[in-house]
């Protein structure tokens, strides 16, 4: 039978279905029960919502539904438990699979209603689980139901009837309208592997990694199982991404169905999320922070291969050189700007001629206004020798002969004081007979005040 490209799906706990009641009340509801895949022997799945009906003895149940298509499921492998399925007062084929007992059937568009005796007991009961079925196209579908996309209804390259199937490196990429989703596999030992990894997120949250480990799950096929529960958003669209990044099986890890929940009875059961999440992306987000959207029942899916998507180590890799490549940046920044203003210090003091070493730099620049002066020692000296040379008789008598200087010795130099007062500059080149020493501009007033009382000793 193909499958219906969408269906709803009512769980056991919503209002809808009527559980019929005698003088002994024969239906009990066990809730919180686990949703996660587990290794179970029988019923071979956990129930969907952690919620069943269970039958303790002969009852009933029914459901008045307008549309095309029902299926309706029990937990367990004993198919007895269920007496009769009836849509219509018809009776219809009773069916099993691993883990499940069921039965389902088309009927033409319209209203119908299905209705099914069972014969449960307290040492056997019968569990009722849920139901699903295709609305009549002439309905207007609610929002406020949960919608169940068949992955193979969504993808036009898909094998009419196959699930969807992952290799390592796949990604799916869903975009539904609503506020929480659910995702359901067929799986088994064969298909997924001694541990198969993947990652999922929501929008713009941060990635969410998750493992399966075949030693912890059922032996064989099971449908439906439950692999992946994600919390509750605002309702509004909302983009689903999932990667299969690491996988161990032989075989492709299939999705088998989404559902959609936005059902108000499935809201107010506030399903944990598969797997837990840390706290961190446990928080309430904001109502308005999911995109606004008119009520809609239409999402699509798209199948990525490994090169459509950036792997996780790319994403590492590139958060961590992003960060060293800026820091490089500034840093050669740095450089090239002290490198230039040592350049343009360096051509400041060669442009004087000199052989002044960086080392030897002052805080202050030749001046264009310089004082020359001659020291009194040097004049001293030089009226002596003409005195000595006059009387016969030398005033010079600490030094020797040697140290004076010859009369007609061209060796001797000048020294020049350059005292900068304005912080000017100016590019003069010395000759050899000179020794220019340059002061700051404080020994102006000390030189004036040295000039004027050498002189008026002189006088």
């Amino acid at each position: 039978m193909p499958t219906p490209p969408l269906q709803l799906y009512v769980d056991d706990s919503d209002p809808s279905i009527t559980y019929i009641t005698s003088e002994v009340e024969y239906w009990t509801r066990p809730t919180g029960l686990l949703t996660a895949p587990q290794r179970l022997i029988s019923p071979g799945r956990t129930p969907w919502y952690g919620t069943l009906h269970q039958a303790l003895g002969p009852t009933s149940l029914s459901f008045m539904f307008n549309g095309t298509y029902i299926h309706a499921v029990f937990l367990g492998a004993d198919k007895s438990l269920v007496n009769q399925c009836l849509v219509d007062g018809k009776p219809q084929y009773i069916n099993t699979r691993v883990g499940e007992v069921f039965c389902a059937t088309t009927v033409p568009d319209g209203p119908h209603n299905l209705t099914i005796t069972v014969r449960g007991s307290s040492f056997t009961p019968a569990s009722f689980d849920g139901l699903f079925y295709v609305p009549s196209p002439s309905t207007t579908i609610s929002k406020d139901v949960d919608v169940t996309f068949p992955l193979v209804a969504l993808n036009a390259s898909l094998t009419p009837g196959s699930p969807v199937e992952l290799n390592e490196g796949d990604g799916v990429d869903f975009d539904f309208t609503g506020q929480s989703i659910a995702l359901y596999s067929d799986i088994s030992t064969s298909s997924l592997g001694p541990l198969s990894e993947l990652s999922y997120n929501i929008d713009d949250e941060p990635a969410v990694d998750m493992g399966l480990n075949s030693s912890t799950l059922v032996n064989t096929l099971s449908p439906g199982q439950l692999f992946l529960q994600t919390r509750q958003y605002a309702y509004g669209q909302h983009r689903f991404r999932m990667q299969l990044t690491k996988h161990g099986g032989y075989m492709p890890f299939t999705i088998d169905q989404i559902i959609v929940q936005n059902s108000p009875t499935t809201l107010n059961l506030a399903l944990e999320a598969v797997p837990p999440l840390q706290p961190a992306i446990t928080s309430s987000r904001d109502a308005n922070s999911a995109s606004t959207a008119p009520p809609s029942n239409s999402a699509s899916i798209d199948i990525r291969g490994p090169g459509d998507r950036i792997g996780r180590g790319g994403i590492v890799a590139m958060a961590v050189l992003l960060p060293l490549l800026l820091l490089g940046i500034l840093l050669g920044t740095i450089f090239l700007i002290r490198r230039s203003k040592q350049r343009k210090s360096y051509l400041q003091i060669h442009a004087y001629g000199g052989n002044i070493s960086h080392d030897e730099v002052r805080p202050f620049i030749p001046s264009i206004l310089m004082r020359t002066m001659v020291p009194p020692s040097s004049k001293d000296v030089t009226q002596s020798q003409k005195h000595s040379a006059g009387t016969g008789t030398s005033s010079i008598t600490s030094r020797t002969r040697s140290q004076i200087p010859t009369l007609g010795s061209t060796t001797s130099t000048t020294t020049i004081y350059r005292v900068h007062e304005d912080g000017g500059s100016v590019a003069e080149t010395g000759t050899p007979d000179q020794q220019v020493i340059d002061l700051p501009p404080v020994y102006s007033t000390l030189l004036e005040r040295l000039q004027t009382s050498t002189t008026g000793n002189r006088t």
